[in-house]
């Protein structure tokens, strides 16, 4: 993490911002570095569906308040795992574009919000 600090010239920032949405709380995050998401998953297997769906969900949470003017959207993400030494780094665009289906940032949300939103009327 010092490392990929000082490479950006950029801070660590312990437990960042994640915003709330409807019934979902704010919350805080492990690590950032500038617009950079950094995760730490300390365990002996492989990244999981689940540490990506929690970074997505990251961003869509990140993508709704920079929309409303309540934040900054997060660019990109890093898995990282000191234990066995893994690191996944990537765009979230790149990251979206791979898993949305072709859809687009406000279609995403649009459907996150959909799914979520649904609690509110029950």
């Amino acid at each position: 993490m010092t490392e990929m600090s000082r490479s950006r010239g950029l801070p660590i920032v312990v437990r960042p911002r994640i915003p709330g949405m409807e019934w979902i709380a704010n919350g805080c995050g492990d690590f950032a570095i500038g617009d950079s998401l950094v995760e730490v998953k300390c365990t002996a297997k492989r990244f999981s569906s689940a540490d990506y769906r929690q970074i997505a969900i990251y961003w869509l949470l990140s993508f709704a308040a920079s929309i409303e003017g309540r934040g900054d959207e997060w660019q990109n993400f890093i898995l990282l795992n000191p234990r066995s030494g893994a690191k996944v780094s990537m765009k979230f665009d790149g990251f979206l574009s791979i898993i949305s289906s072709g859809r687009t940032k406000v279609e995403i949300l649009q459907l996150f919000q959909s799914l979520i939103g649904s609690r509110l009327t029950r």
